[in-house]
C-alpha cells in the first residue's frame, strides 16, 4: 500500500502567491468602495496642497483687506461724496405710477442693467458688493423698497421707481432721440398693418 505523499501535505502558498492573494482582496475591496477612496484622496490632496500653500493663501486674501460693508456705510458713503440733488421738477411731476427697471428700460428701449448703472451715477441707489440696490435719502423721494415672493417661494428684492425719475437718468436730448425713434417704430408699425 503506497500513500500519496503529495495529498497528506498541505500545500503552503509561496510568497508570490500570498502577495497576489492579499492584492486581489485589497482590489475588490478598493472597487467597493471607490468613492469613498477618491473622496480621501481628493480631500488629503486638498489639505497637502492647503498647507504648502497657506502663506500665498493667506497674502491673497490680505491683499482685498475689505472693511466690513454694511447698507449704511454704503449708503453714508455714497452720501458724503457731492451727489446732484433732486431736480424740482422731477418732484413735481411726479406720476405715482411705480415701475422696476425692467419696466422702465422697457419704456425707453434699454436694458435693466443701464437703469440701474444710471440710478446709481444718479445717486439715487447704491448696490451693494452682494448685488442689491438699497435706496439713499434722494432715491427715497422717487423710489421705494420691498421684497416679493415668487411663485416657488423665494424672497427677492423689490425697488419700484416713479417714472418721473427718467428724466433724471436720461438728458432730454436723450429723452428727445428716444421718443423720436419710438415715433419712427409707431410709424413702422401703422404701415405695415394697414
Amino acid at each position: 500500500m503506497s500513500v500519496d505523499i503529495q495529498n497528506c501535505v498541505p500545500v503552503t502558498p509561496t510568497p508570490l502567491e500570498k502577495v497576489k492573494e492579499k492584492a486581489a482582496k485589497v482590489g475588490a475591496w478598493i472597487w467597493e468602495h471607490k468613492k469613498w477612496v477618491v473622496l480621501a484622496v481628493a480631500t488629503t490632496t486638498g489639505v497637502i496642497l492647503l498647507v504648502k500653500k497657506r502663506t500665498a493663501i493667506k497674502d491673497f486674501f490680505q491683499s482685498f483687506h475689505i472693511e466690513k460693508l454694511t447698507a449704511k456705510s454704503a449708503v453714508s458713503e455714497i452720501a458724503e461724496e457731492n451727489v446732484p440733488s433732486i431736480l424740482c421738477d422731477a418732484l413735481s411731476h411726479r406720476t405715482g405710477n411705480m415701475l422696476t427697471a425692467t419696466k422702465l428700460g422697457g419704456k425707453v428701449g434699454v436694458s435693466n442693467r443701464e437703469i440701474n448703472k444710471r440710478l446709481v451715477a444718479a445717486g439715487l441707489a447704491v448696490r451693494l458688493p452682494c448685488g442689491d440696490y438699497v435706496l439713499t435719502e434722494n432715491g427715497k423721494l422717487l423710489g421705494e423698497s420691498g421684497l416679493k415672493v415668487t411663485p416657488w417661494n423665494y424672497t427677492a428684492q423689490l425697488i419700484q421707481w416713479d417714472e418721473a425719475v427718467l428724466h433724471i437718468i436720461f438728458t432730454p436730448e436723450e429723452l428727445t432721440a428716444i421718443a423720436d425713434r419710438q415715433k419712427r417704430i409707431q410709424e413702422i408699425l401703422n404701415k405695415t398693418t394697414a
